[in-house]
């Protein structure tokens, strides 16, 4: 998350991160979109307005839990877990061919990123616990977001990142 973010917001100095709060570059592409107008292209979608940074934040995992593009994401991290494995954000990368039109390029960018900034050592184990249980009910998963509370409508709103689905 902090390479993409980084990477999306030019380091927290984009348009798009200074006006609406928007560090990975989440664009709306609905019709009734209000938004940030790209100063690059005249049609498309409107970059995503947030309160806060933690929104952004919580918007972004949401995408990654949930939409049909970053499905490898999720099955890379599914099994570095079965494995007993650290999840880590360079083998993650791999995920995110989706997530810009660059594909390959972008997933270098991200892991040039990662290994710059010696990002790994700010990596957190999440353990989770579901409503209402007790010690012995422990989820572990390396998102903060119980998907199993996400609307199933949730991704179909919004695509996030640099690209379109079609453009793969």
């Amino acid at each position: 998350a902090l390479a993409q973010a980084a990477s999306e917001s030019a380091y927290g100095t984009s348009r798009y991160a200074r006006l609406g709060n928007n560090l990975f570059g989440e664009m709306d592409f609905t019709a009734s979109a209000e938004g940030i107008m790209s100063l690059n292209r005249s049609e498309g979608g409107k970059a995503r307005i947030f309160p806060t940074l933690l929104d952004s934040l919580r918007a972004y995992i949401l995408n990654l839990n949930t939409h049909p593009a970053y499905q490898e994401l999720r099955q890379i991290r599914a099994e570095m877990q079965i494995r007993g494995k650290k999840v880590q954000g360079i083998e993650l990368a791999r995920g995110l061919r989706l997530y810009s039109t660059r594909k390959e390029a972008y997933i270098d960018d991200i892991r040039a990123i990662i290994v710059a900034h010696n990002l790994p050592k700010f990596t957190a184990n999440i353990t989770l616990r579901k409503e209402n249980s007790g010690p012995d009910e422990e989820l572990h998963r390396s998102s903060p977001l119980p998907t199993e509370k996400i609307p199933p409508q949730a991704s179909t709103q919004y695509f996030y990142g640099r690209d379109l689905l079609s453009q793969n």
